[in-house]
């Protein structure tokens, strides 16, 4: 075996060593009722808010927001590493799987319904 080849060993174990110790810890699944989230005004919006129901959600309206009620079983887990806003995959009972981006500073979510 040359030097060139064990250095390279070497390498790749060390590297192998640091992406073991960068690896996420695994986030708990937390129950999730009701959620603040922007209002819905997609072009979209219709088909979005008749999902959501068909999903067993209730959407309560106001003027600036709107308060999306889950159906009993639906939990949140936080998806790592933490940014300045922070996101949670949210899962529904019957499998349904929705995506929330909190906005901090607004107080607010968002949520990507994923295709």
């Amino acid at each position: 075996m040359r030097d060139d080849d064990f250095l390279e060993i070497e390498a790749m174990r060390a590297n192998a060593d640091i992406a073991q110790q960068l690896q996420w810890p695994h986030m708990p699944a937390k129950p999730i009722t009701t959620l603040n989230i922007a209002s819905i005004d997609a072009v979209n919006a219709d088909e979005i808010k008749a999902l959501l129901q068909q999903h067993g959600c209730t959407l309560d309206e106001h003027a600036e927001h709107t308060v999306l009620t889950f159906p009993e079983g639906t939990t949140r887990k936080e998806v790592l590493p933490r940014t300045f806003q922070a996101r949670y995959d949210i899962f529904f009972p019957d499998g349904f799987f929705i995506q929330e981006v909190y906005i901090r500073h607004k107080q607010l979510s968002y949520i990507y319904l994923l295709a």
